[in-house]
């Protein structure tokens, strides 16, 4: 029949060409689904394995760890310069390990001296205070203690109380050697105010030498009221007494100056007596 010989050779081409075409449309739809990665990208992307957390190990990837890092170093710097505007000072050094004789902490103290670490300076000091007292005799001990103090003493808190506290306890009676050099060479700075209102105190001047006391005697007693000195001055003073016997010695008397002592026995022993034991 004729119908049904068309319909019977049009049948393997359709189907041929269906099936063609189911092919292509599934090979299509395979390529799109599976996107750019594989399989073990794909699922790895679709649990989020770029998440730190899901890293083996530290969790951070080497870019992120650096960039963490630099932040946190940079972070520590902007804190160290904004300490160093905010005190004026150098940034502290790590604390040094606490000193176990005398050589090792004047040692410690003079560095953290140089460097100009006051905090770390008199931690220093108190230290060598407790393991040699003896050594704040030392000239050049005395000397980097009143550049010190002058410092401390502008600190806000309790820094000033600890570095008088050093000078008329700890170190006593060498301490209060730098309470009198700032009265007499330091006039009119904070510290050397300080040192007079304490060396006012008896109880405080006492803690001093004899020598440091006589010579302070010498400097605060009215006009009338230092012959009282001149003896013993003569007996214990030294280079600082002298010096106040000089600067009275050489005061003239006249009209205005009522109170001199050109010529007074007393005092020109008394000079005789300091220079003799002075070696001059």
């Amino acid at each position: 029949m004729p119908g049904s010989s068309e319909r019977s050779s049009a049948s393997p081409g359709a189907v041929a060409i269906l099936a063609f075409v189911i092919g292509v449309a599934s090979i299509i739809g395979i390529a799109v689904l599976r996107g750019p990665y594989g399989p073990a990208e794909a699922v790895a992307s679709a649990q989020g394995a770029d998440d730190e957390g899901d890293r083996p190990g530290n969790g951070r990837s080497k870019a992120s760890s650096s960039a963490s890092a630099s932040h946190s170093s940079s972070a520590r710097v902007s804190s160290t310069t904004a300490a160093e505007a905010s005190t004026g000072e150098p940034a502290a050094t790590a604390e040094p390990e606490v000193a176990s004789d005398a050589e090792t902490a004047l040692a410690q103290f003079k560095d953290r001296w140089r460097a100009r670490d006051t905090k770390g300076a008199i931690a220093a000091a108190e230290r060598l205070a407790e393991l040699d007292k003896d050594a704040f005799k030392d000239n050049d001990l005395q000397s980097d203690l009143v550049g010190l103090t002058q410092q401390m003493s502008q600190m806000p808190g309790k820094e000033a109380e600890r570095v008088f506290t050093l000078l008329t306890k700890k170190t006593a009676p060498y301490g209060l050697d730098v309470l009198l050099y700032l009265v007499t060479n330091k006039g009119g700075s904070l510290a050397a105010d300080i040192s007079e209102k304490l060396l006012e105190k008896p109880e405080i001047l006492q803690r001093g030498t004899k020598a440091m006391q006589v010579a302070y005697k010498l400097r605060k007693a009215s006009c009338p009221k230092k012959k009282d000195f001149f003896k013993e001055a003569g007996e214990v003073g030294d280079r600082r007494a002298l010096g106040q016997l000089q600067i009275i010695s050489k005061t003239s008397c006249g009209r205005r100056n009522t109170c001199c002592y050109e010529k007074d026995k007393d005092l020109d022993a008394a000079e005789a007596a300091i220079e003799a034991r002075l070696g001059q």
